[in-house]
C-alpha cells in the first residue's frame, strides 16, 4: 500500500488535515498576531490550506514545505487558483511551496529569519515534539510566534489500542506537558486548544468515508484491500479504545 496515496485519499476533502473545526484554525491564525508582509514558514503544510488563507486574509508570505509529491500537487493547484489567481490590484500575501523533506530544508534557515513558525501535526518531520520547538524558536524571531499541532494522551492508552495502532505511548505527550515543554525552553504560551470529542468523532469518521469511497469505486486499484483493510482496523481501534484517549493539542508560544 502506497501510504502517501493512503494519507492524500482521508484528507483531499477536509478543510484542514487534523481533527480542529475552521472556526478554531481561524482563532488560531488570529492568535499568531501576524502583520502584513510577515514572513512565516509551515513545515508539513499539506495542502496548503492554512498557507493559503493567512497570505490572502494577512497578507503575510509564507515558505510551505510538503514532503508528499502527490499532496504537493495539490497544493500547488489551490495555490494557483486562490492566491496567483486573485485578480491583479487586489492586495495579496504569497505562498511559495517547497516539496521535499522539512529536516533538509530546515538546515538552509538562518537563526531568527521568520516572523512565524508553523508545525500541525507533522512534528515528526523534525524529530518529534520538543525538537520541533526547538527547531521553530531559533528560526523565528525574538517576540515572533510558533504554532505546534501534536496529538496528546488525554488518557492512559490501552496495550490493545496500541497494538492496533503501532502507536507507541512514548510517542505523544499529555496536554499539560505539552505546555510546560515551552516554557521550559523559555517560550511564553499564548494560547492552547484541544480538539472537542465532536471534532474528534468528525474527523475521523470523514476520513474513514473518504477510504471507503475510494476503495468502492476503485476496486481495481492494487492499493484498495490494504487501504480498506487499515481503515477499518484504525476505526475499530478508534471506537473500542482510542475515542477520549488520543487526542489533539495545537500551542501558540510567543518567541
Amino acid at each position: 500500500m502506497d501510504p502517501a496515496l493512503y494519507t492524500f485519499i482521508a484528507h483531499k476533502d477536509l478543510p484542514f488535515a487534523n481533527p480542529l473545526s475552521e472556526d478554531t484554525m481561524a482563532r488560531a491564525a488570529e492568535m499568531l498576531e501576524i502583520v502584513p508582509g510577515a514572513q512565516i514558514v509551515d513545515f508539513g503544510a499539506g495542502f496548503c490550506e492554512l498557507p493559503i488563507r493567512l497570505a490572502t486574509a494577512y497578507l503575510a508570505h509564507v515558505s510551505a514545505v510538503e514532503l508528499s509529491p502527490i499532496i504537493a500537487a495539490a497544493a500547488r493547484e489551490r495555490i494557483h487558483t486562490r492566491v496567483v489567481g486573485l485578480p491583479a490590484g487586489k492586495p495579496r500575501g504569497s505562498v511559495t511551496l517547497f516539496e521535499g523533506d522539512a529536516g533538509t530544508f530546515r538546515t538552509r534557515l538562518e537563526t531568527a529569519s521568520y516572523d512565524v513558525g508553523i508545525c500541525i501535526g507533522s512534528t515528526h518531520a523534525l524529530g518529534g515534539y520538543e525538537h520541533t520547538l526547538d527547531v521553530l524558536s531559533k528560526i523565528v524571531k525574538p517576540g515572533g510566534s510558533i504554532m505546534v499541532g501534536e496529538g496528546i494522551w488525554q488518557a492512559r492508552p490501552a496495550p490493545a489500542y496500541l497494538h492496533a495502532t503501532g502507536i507507541g505511548e512514548d510517542e505523544f505527550f499529555t496536554h499539560d506537558r505539552c505546555i510546560e515543554l515551552g516554557i521550559d525552553r523559555k517560550l511564553r504560551p499564548r494560547w492552547a486548544v484541544t480538539a472537542t470529542q465532536r471534532e474528534w468523532d468528525e474527523y475521523e469518521w470523514a476520513h474513514h468515508r473518504a477510504i471507503d469511497l475510494f476503495c468502492t469505486t476503485h476496486r481495481d486499484s492494487p492499493d484498495a484491500l490494504a487501504m480498506q483493510a487499515r481503515s477499518d482496523a484504525w476505526r475499530k481501534a478508534y471506537y473500542r479504545h482510542g475515542r477520549g484517549t488520543l487526542g489533539f493539542g495545537l500551542y501558540v508560544f510567543e518567541v
